[in-house]
């Protein structure tokens, strides 16, 4: 009998083909399309061990749904508009002095993750601690949708939003090559935003949605659920509408 503690167990992979139903003649979801999302980190802030899980969850998912004969699109969703987005953005402005993109070149590649990291926290914490700092995220947060309404890559401000994006998108690729999960598709909630805000207008037409306080929301207490907000008060999209341009 083992004592207090912990027991490893090593499974070679003849003995794990042994006990698992993976018959190559077994192409039951043959002609079957399927879209597996999986991962869905965010960009500008730091990967977890959460994602780690999700991502080799999502790609051993993937995997057997392959193995039994589905055509699988392997897919990534993550956040790259929204107060989180705001919140790291307004504390990298800090630290450049403001809109200066010429000195994103003095952050050293190997440093760019941690760097970020520390612009969220730092940011996060302000919001939270400082009214006058939590009034401007918020405007920081309109001007940074306002980035892709306008398909602005040449302002200051979108030059520094699309490059720090970027550094997120090339720290999840080595996260990504290391375990071995490759995706068809990133989708980032900026492709779905307008999408769920067009969508959630048009059905409050037809009486799906309420308005409330300058919110559109669901009231879904009428169905054994909760009421949700779709789009704020600021006219902006919340997780829930991005979903629904998703969907």
């Amino acid at each position: 009998m083992a004592g207090p503690g912990f027991i490893n167990l090593r499974l070679t992979d003849t003995y794990l083909q042994t006990i698992l139903p993976l018959e190559p003649e077994n192409t039951n979801l043959s002609g079957k399309q399927i879209v597996v999302e999986y991962s869905d980190p965010n960009p500008f802030k730091v990967l977890h061990v959460g994602h780690l899980y999700s991502s080799v969850v999502g790609d051993s998912i993937a995997n057997l749904l392959e193995h039994a004969g589905a055509t699988v699109h392997r897919v990534n969703y993550g956040g790259d508009v929204g107060l989180h987005v705001a919140k790291t953005i307004w504390a990298v402005l800090k630290e450049l002095g403001g809109e200066n993109p010429d000195k994103l070149a003095e952050v050293k590649e190997s440093a760019r993750s941690e760097w970020m990291a520390a612009a969220y926290v730092k940011g996060t914490q302000t919001y939270d601690e400082n009214e006058e700092a939590k009034a401007a995220i918020i405007v920081l947060n309109k001007s940074i949708y306002k980035i892709h309404s306008d398909k602005d890559h040449d302002s200051p401000l979108a030059i520094i939003y699309w490059t720090t994006r970027q550094w997120s998108y090339d720290y999840f690729y080595v996260f990504y090559d290391r375990i071995g999960v490759h995706f068809e598709r990133y989708i980032p909630e900026s492709d779905t935003a307008q999408l769920g805000l067009d969508t959630v207008r048009e059905q409050l037409v037809k009486g799906i949605y309420a308005e409330s306080d300058g919110a559109i929301i669901f009231e879904g207490e009428k169905y054994g659920l909760h009421t949700r907000v779709f789009i704020n008060s600021e006219g902006l999209p919340t997780y829930e509408a991005k979903e629904v341009g998703l969907s």
